[in-house]
């Protein structure tokens, strides 16, 4: 089956052009070494911890945010990153908006009761 190199980054944490500049040199080492590489677009970001809002410690407004929102806080890091995903031998797996239920993004995973969060900001799979 061969190598990969997959790569997911808080996107929301970097400066762009030092993001572009990563994801250039990683596209780089892949595409000299001839192997394909994956990046991962970025969750909804919260201010406090999915078990707060789990336990109800928190206003509700604190444990989601609309999807139009989520997207504008991630918007200048995805276009560096559909950037480079537009280069042959790169593939973007954007799971952003399977995290929200089409209007709210929230700590929990759409239409259950299970928490999707860690803590702010990392998945729990």
């Amino acid at each position: 089956v061969g190598d990969m190199i997959a790569l997911a980054f808080f996107l929301k944490t970097y400066d762009v052009n030092v993001l572009r500049t990563m994801l250039e040199g990683f596209y780089h080492v892949a595409s000299t070494n001839n192997v394909p590489l994956l990046v991962f677009g970025d969750s909804p970001t919260f201010a406090i911890t999915a078990q707060d809002c789990a336990r109800g410690k928190n206003q509700p407004t604190e444990c989601h945010k609309s999807l139009e929102t989520s997207r504008q806080e991630l918007a200048p890091a995805m276009q560096v990153v559909r950037d480079i995903a537009s280069m042959p031998g790169v593939a973007l797996f954007d799971f952003h908006d399977f995290l929200c239920d089409g209007h709210v993004c929230g700590m929990m995973v759409p239409g259950t009761d299970t928490v999707a969060y860690r803590d702010e900001q990392h998945l729990c799979f």
